[in-house]
């Protein structure tokens, strides 16, 4: 490391933030940080956005589903997924999984 010469953290910010922004996606953030708004308050104390990986060039968002309403929640899927989109104003989520806890 050359001490003569400093660097801009600006420049070196890239280089550690790169594994973070993998791991943890910054669209799955702005879901979880936009829930309630986006998905109603009634719905989103039944479903919660845990991950959102990319299946075949697809945005796949997996919903954790809380309490005992899987089937009832599983039909709503197009209709999540529209909420979604329209309040981002683009198709950010191209399909849903949903996810039932082990323990409850």
């Amino acid at each position: 490391m050359n001490l003569k010469n400093p660097r801009y953290i600006s420049s070196i910010l890239p280089k550690v933030l790169k594994p973070i922004t993998k791991k943890f996606s910054s669209n799955l953030f702005k879901v979880q940080s936009n829930w309630e708004n986006i998905i109603g308050k009634k719905l989103s104390k039944s479903i919660y956005p845990i991950k959102m990986h990319k299946t075949n060039d697809k945005n796949i968002l997996e919903l954790l589903i809380i309490g005992n309403n899987t089937f009832e929640i599983s039909y709503r899927n197009h209709e999540i997924m529209n909420k979604i989109n329209s309040y981002y104003k683009f198709e950010l989520v191209s399909g849903i999984k949903f996810k039932k806890p082990l323990y409850t």
